[in-house]
């Protein structure tokens, strides 16, 4: 080409080059190839370009368990083949359907230092050391459970499509692996609620218009018999807590008087007061005891209060019935939430803070080292606010701390069975429709 006395080559490719674009679609997978090597591809749609002119030539190859049912936008198919003239930019279809006959192989791994079971919501696992396998149709969906054994909790799932709090959500669409990792480590402890020494977490009641106390002497979550304890008549005397206060492993419950501010401690032999001391009062009333628990891991109790009004937190240390001194905490000034109780969620001798948002139904875990915060972890929200965390223990025995719930409007009790912030089970308790009757311990 000539202008003004220049010479100029002008190439094909630069003058009349084509785009060929690729879908591949369907339920099914496969691959495309081109005969002149150049598509690319990015997720399912695969582009190239070509000279005007070029007869390409595309070819098709369908993934285990999928089907390849037909072309759409060719010059020329048969079969697998697609012939394409490009005098023109082109969109070709390779469309391929799952074979739903076609049986995939789930495999499951389990790691850790730990140990637990997993399983499926349908079909057979088949367990070989720690490794198990199960044979599924194509498209079955399956939720595989994760429960940790004693001593150990559940940490976590890899390879999964959805993942919550211990399940598993997978759909066969190929074969899978996934693997669970349980955590071992956990620390086997007598419980500090055992109010017969059978080994057994069991549950404190007030009723605050009477002034009976009583105690259900628990089987695991199984309620085995009740017991009536010396009635304190006064209203102003609350049960605040409970907890080893005497270094002996001898039960004990600490009350507060919300008139005086005075508090004390009952220590118990069985179900009988064998003892008591009296504490340091604390006359603002707006200081509330709202648990106690070792959170320091020195194998001491320690009384956690809450101004709720100003945000304050702190804690008594108590050594042979005695306060040591008291600690500030971290301020925490919105007053929806509320501590709950504390326990030792993960099994391995520390303790936490339960924290619970009154309005919405929030639950969160201060971890604590010593007297400060290291982190927050949320556990499930249970948004219907009727009910309330009432208490906190071993109920499982393994090691890790189970949540009480009580619902303030029908007087329904249950219990969620922990795994760290996950909820394993839910165990049913008897119905206290006497509103009057407050689980006060342990917490």
């Amino acid at each position: 080409m000539s202008i003004a006395g220049q010479t100029f080559t002008v190439t094909q490719d630069a003058q009349n080059s084509i785009t060929l674009t690729v879908i591949k679609a369907g339920s099914g997978s496969g691959t495309v190839v081109d005969s002149k090597g150049t598509l690319a591809w990015s997720g399912n749609t695969g582009t190239a370009s070509y000279a005007s002119g070029t007869s390409v030539q595309l070819s098709v190859s369908a993934s285990s368990g999928s089907t390849f049912t037909g072309w759409t936008g060719c010059d020329n198919a048969t079969g697998s083949s697609c012939t394409v003239s490009m005098s023109s930019s082109k969109l070709v279809t390779a469309t391929f359907s799952q074979n739903n006959s076609y049986t995939y192989t789930m495999t499951i791994v389990k790691t850790g230092t730990g140990s637990g079971t997993v399983t499926a919501s349908t079909g057979t696992i088949t367990w070989s050391g720690n490794t198990g396998t199960g044979a599924y149709s194509a498209n079955t969906q399956i939720t595989l459970t994760a429960v940790a054994g004693s001593g150990s909790m559940f940490k976590e799932w890899s390879g999964c499509d959805s993942v919550y709090n211990n399940m598993c959500g997978i759909a066969m669409s190929s074969d899978r692996t996934v693997s669970v990792t349980f955590k071992g480590g956990g620390k086997l402890k007598k419980s500090k609620f055992d109010y017969d020494g059978d080994g057994n977490t069991d549950i404190l009641w007030r009723n605050k218009s009477t002034g009976y106390n009583a105690v259900w002497l628990m089987n695991g979550t199984s309620l085995k018999d009740a017991k009536y304890i010396d009635t304190v008549n006064d209203p102003t005397w609350t049960i605040a807590g409970a907890g080893y206060f005497n270094q002996d492993n001898q039960t004990g419950i600490i009350w507060r008087n919300q008139t005086t501010g005075d508090t004390t401690i009952w220590l118990f032999d069985g179900t009988k007061v064998s003892g008591g001391a009296q504490l340091d009062t604390i006359s603002d009333i707006e200081w509330e005891i709202v648990s106690a628990g070792d959170t320091d891991s020195d194998n001491n109790t320690e009384v956690l209060w809450r101004n709720k009004n100003k945000g304050y937190n702190a804690k008594w240390k108590i050594k042979k019935s005695k306060t040591t001194g008291m600690v500030l905490l971290p301020t925490f000034n919105d007053a929806y939430w509320e501590v709950a109780c504390t326990g030792d969620f993960y099994g391995d001798g520390t303790v936490a803070i339960l924290w619970r948002h009154k309005l919405y139904g929030y639950n969160a875990l201060w971890h604590m080292d010593g007297d400060s915060v290291t982190s927050t972890e949320y556990m499930p929200t249970m948004s219907d606010t009727n009910w309330e965390i009432v208490g906190a223990g071993d109920f499982n025995g393994d090691g890790m701390t189970d949540i009480i719930w009580r619902n303030k409007t029908t007087g329904e009790n249950v219990i969620w069975i922990m795994n760290g912030i996950y909820v394993t089970n839910v165990a049913a308790l008897p119905t206290m429709s006497d509103l009057n009757w407050e689980i006060v311990a342990p917490k």
